[in-house]
């Protein structure tokens, strides 16, 4: 388990570093989420890495704080698969009215969280 949570750690980070060198990408990829089962599809996915987390969290270096985040992430997967994709479409829509560098300092946090949970399962 603890390489599948390294695997989803390097995805943050990939996920951040896109945000950060080009928010209109990284925009362009999340409206995709917008199409048929698509958001579905990105739900199932926090389901399983909520999932890798918890099961990986006794293994890390902060059980306890990655055993928490584990099930905020499958919290949010619940809610992403409840949400629907027209409220989504609201939300990308607004966030795609801010700055750009709004989304490049989401994408700076996103990367380093990323690379902190990386640190955490090479543990």
């Amino acid at each position: 388990m603890t390489t599948a949570a390294l695997v989803f750690s390097l995805v943050i980070v990939l996920q951040g570093a896109v945000g950060l060198l080009s928010p209109t990408l990284h925009l362009e990829l999340a409206r995709l989420l917008l199409r048929p089962g698509r958001l579905q599809l990105a739900a199932g996915y926090r389901l399983a890495m909520g999932v890798v987390f918890v099961l990986a969290a006794p293994a890390s270096r902060a059980p306890t704080l990655l055993l928490i985040l584990g099930i905020v992430v499958l919290v949010s997967g619940v809610v992403a698969a409840l949400v629907g994709t027209a409220r989504y479409g609201r939300v990308i829509k607004a966030w795609a009215a801010g700055p750009p560098g709004l989304v490049r300092l989401q994408g700076a946090v996103t990367a380093a969280v990323g690379l902190l949970l990386a640190y955490a399962f090479t543990g």
